[in-house]
């Protein structure tokens, strides 16, 4: 088995804005807004223990599944193939990315109200506002298992470059026409595991 571990800093080019669901339960008389004001930190993703604020590992690989449909880069001598597949079944985040901020520091994390339609999508029809949890400058180590002997060091690096400023992480992210979560690549080690 030829499998490869890529680890790589990713640091924030643009704010990160956290949009986990909330479980909390909305109090009898409590208004929209109140609840709102009242749980909006509850949409960081953290480590019940330590209170450490991480992006889940599942973003990072949508982001690079993504990214690899949408570059289309063909993989050599397979034809019309391109890494779209290879991406999607060939490597695995191997953990969530910890940001070394804990999830209620009222300093670094602070509240973003935004206008947001009432179904959670773009378009016509009514607003209302909602609070998403913003850290303005972050970074963290990821470390992703790649088996796909196709998929060298300069084609992943292209494509997790590519990820950073084209699709991002977190909610209001360029992938759906935002500007939040872009990051740049730093120190890519690939490391052969026997």
């Amino acid at each position: 088995m030829n499998l490869i571990k890529a680890t790589f800093n990713i640091v924030g080019e643009s704010p990160l804005s956290f949009s986990k669901k909330v479980f909390e339960e909305k109090d009898a008389n409590e208004s929209h807004d109140d609840y709102d004001k009242r749980t909006w930190r509850f949409k960081i993703h953290h480590d019940e223990k330590t209170g450490e604020a991480f992006i889940p590992n599942m973003a990072l690989k949508f982001c690079l599944d993504d990214t690899a449909q949408f570059l289309k880069i063909k993989v050599p001598g397979q034809n019309r193939s391109t890494f779209g597949q290879v991406f999607k079944c060939g490597v695995l985040v191997l953990k969530p990315i910890m940001l070394g901020v804990k999830w209620d520091d009222k300093k670094r994390i602070v509240a973003n109200p935004q206008l947001c339609g009432t179904t959670g999508k773009r378009g016509p029809g009514p607003r209302v506002t909602r609070t998403f949890p913003q850290l303005a400058e972050w970074q963290g180590t990821a470390e992703v298992l790649i088996q796909a002997p196709e998929l060298t060091k300069e084609v992943f690096q292209k494509h997790i470059e590519s990820a950073g400023y084209l699709k991002g992480l977190g909610q209001f992210a360029p992938r759906v026409g935002g500007y939040c979560g872009r990051f740049r690549v730093e120190n890519l080690t690939w490391e052969r595991i026997e």
